[in-house]
This record gives structure tokens, sequence and C-alpha cells, in this order.
């Protein structure tokens, strides 16, 4: 019986040992979240205006933003990696990127976050570009597409 709870006990562990080896082996790095922008970025110009998501179209131009002002950051975390946007550039000399004292503090840091990696994945980016190709306004009007239910005797039921 004792060594039957030290076996399950240990494979426990081991398993636990394993996902912590696997999820920092996996841990997206700052050039797999650069990939992923310029992929969803190129897939933003080939769709026409008219059925782009606007949520997708805004984040991806966001992110456009924050490159082209070099105001965005990579931090890893070992199991997590984090995409967050800095005030300034990284080689503006004012006093404000200067100061110790003007750094935004940790318990703002949520509220900079613009993407959170994990298991290989970036999963607010995922999340606002799915539907990309479907703009909700496209669907909002269901007068123009006439669309009615119809029951199971064949009545269609506006």
């Amino acid at each position: 019986m004792n060594r039957l709870a030290l076996f399950g006990s240990n494979s426990i562990v081991k398993l636990s040992i394993g996902l912590a080896v696997a999820a920092i082996w996996l841990n997206p790095k700052e050039l797999d979240f650069r990939e992923r922008h310029l992929e969803a970025n190129n897939i933003m110009v080939l769709v026409s205006k008219p059925i782009k998501n606007p949520v997708s179209e805004k984040h991806v131009d966001h992110i456009n933003s924050l490159y082209s002002d070099d105001r965005i950051r990579y931090t890893s975390c070992l199991f997590l990696s984090f995409m967050w946007k800095d005030n300034f550039c990284r080689e503006v000399g004012l006093y404000e990127s200067q100061c110790s004292y003007l750094k935004p503090s940790l318990r703002k840091f949520y509220d900079r976050i613009e993407d959170i990696g994990f298991w290989g994945k970036w999963w607010i980016y995922e999340e606002k570009m799915k539907d990309f190709d479907v703009s909700p306004a496209e669907w909002s009007d269901t007068s123009v597409l006439n669309l009615g239910v119809v029951n199971p005797r064949g009545f269609t039921i506006s």
C-alpha cells in the first residue's frame, strides 16, 4: 500500500516537472510575436474593407503604430511571455523617460499588456484575429438578407 502511494505521487511529480519543462520550452519569443503580427498584417491587407472585422483591423493598426514608434517591449517570465507598451521609445533622452520615479509601477503593468504568450501561442492576438474577415456590420441588417426561420413543417416564420 505504501509503495503504491509513493508511485502515485512520484508520477504526479514527474508529470508536473514534464509540463513545466514543456511550458518553458514552448514559451513564445519576441520573434514569434513579430512573425504572427506580420502574418496578420499581410492577411488584413488582402481582405477588402467592407468585410474586415473592425476589432482585428484596429488591433493590427495599434500594434503597427507601437512598432513604428518603437514602444513595444518583450518580457519573458519562464512560463509566460508578455508584449507590453512603453511610454517612450528606447532612444528618447527626455527627463520623463530617464527618471526612475516616473516609470510606470508594477501595479499598473496589466494596463500596458498587449499580449500574453503561453504554450507556443499569443493568446490575445489569436482572440482578436478570430473571424478577421467577417464584419459584424455585414450581418447587423437582416432586412437586406431577408432571413427567416424555417420550422419543421416547412413554413417560414419572419
